[in-house]
């Protein structure tokens, strides 16, 4: 019987290194765009305000809800491939947070179309040319994600480690969370106004 607390067991970051430099640049890169769009709004808060009016924030918490939900399922594939190491039944954990991904971007698509449809673009004003980007840019990367799990999920034990495989599996953990991060910021901040 081991007498280790888990203080003393060892501690690593998931996934590997490069993943972990790449999730960094592309959370600073946001955190630009996201300092851009503010900078933008705080000199026109009307205009702003207006083009928030043509978004549905009920739209973008069930797209919150959505993406939260395939953030948990993937971390429940990470934990369900640590404690039994079955990648079949981690790998359908890792297939919600896909259908996850898949449900968000009919979602977001149908969104885009609904603005398209009432002549709303990238060139209709400074927020909306903001909105369909920082979405579009978003969106990109749920596709990503998507399919960072589905490589992760075909990784199989043939030819690599157990170890080299957990780590491929939290690496795209990892990747998706950033994505769930990203959103939890734009979301608030596109549909629902940063206050002047």
């Amino acid at each position: 019987m081991s007498t280790r607390t888990p203080a003393a067991l060892p501690r690593e970051v998931p996934g590997d290194t490069a993943m972990w430099i790449f999730i960094f640049a592309e959370l600073v890169t946001f955190a630009l765009f996201f300092g851009v769009f503010a900078w933008f709004e705080r000199g026109d808060p009307a205009g702003f305000a207006a083009g928030r009016a043509d978004l549905h924030a009920t739209t973008g918490l069930i797209n919150t809800l959505v993406l939260l939900t395939g953030g948990a399922t993937a971390l429940a594939g990470v934990r369900s491939l640590e404690r039994t190491g079955d990648g079949l039944q981690a790998g359908r954990w890792f297939l919600a947070a896909v259908f996850a991904g898949l449900v968000f971007s009919l979602i977001k698509l149908s969104e885009f179309a609904g603005l398209f449809a009432q002549g709303r673009h990238l060139s209709s004003s400074s927020f909306h040319f903001f909105y369909f980007f920082l979405c579009f840019i978003h969106l990109a990367h749920v596709w990503l994600g998507m399919a960072l799990l589905l490589l992760a999920r075909r990784h199989k034990a043939s030819g690599t480690s157990a170890r080299e495989r957990l780590s491929s599996w939290q690496a795209a953990a990892s990747y998706w969370h950033m994505v769930d991060l990203v959103w939890l910021v734009l979301f608030p901040l596109v549909y629902l106004g940063g206050g002047q």
